[in-house]
């Protein structure tokens, strides 16, 4: 006997993940780090919008996209408003951003994250090794 079920199972959310291109380990005060990150998206929910966010671990700096847009510290905004946002792809979207070292000390470490509205959150940390100008001679 077979069960015939008229009910239709749709998702309005997905699982994701956040990731990152190669970066560089060494930054200099003054000097922008690109930092390339992708949100890896399991599936396409067309309404599934997301925010993002950073917390300064070690170090101090600033966080700001393409178009200098700051992102503040343990504040949260919506990723649509992250400039050059690439949703071509609709399982890996793909955005820059960028540090500036404030060159207060040697090490800076962040962790990004990217989370939902139903509550799910992905994290990605970043060090770098702050190198002074007088280091480099």
């Amino acid at each position: 006997m077979i069960a015939c079920e008229d009910k239709l199972n749709v998702r309005n959310d997905y699982d994701f993940t956040l990731s990152s291109w190669y970066m560089q380990k060494d930054i200099t005060p003054g000097e922008p780090v690109e930092i390339r990150l992708y949100l890896d998206r399991e599936g396409d929910f067309e309404h599934a919008k997301y925010y993002i966010g950073y917390i300064q671990l070690d170090g101090s700096g600033i966080v700001h996209d393409k178009s200098g847009k700051r992102l503040i510290d343990r504040e949260k905004i919506d990723l649509e408003q992250i400039a050059e946002l690439d949703k071509s792809d609709p399982s890996k979207w793909v955005f820059t951003l960028f540090y500036d070292d404030a060159g207060f000390k040697s090490s800076v470490g962040l962790r990004f994250f990217v989370g939902d509205y139903s509550g799910k959150e992905s994290n990605l940390e970043v060090e770098f090794n702050a190198i002074k100008p007088e280091e480099t001679e």
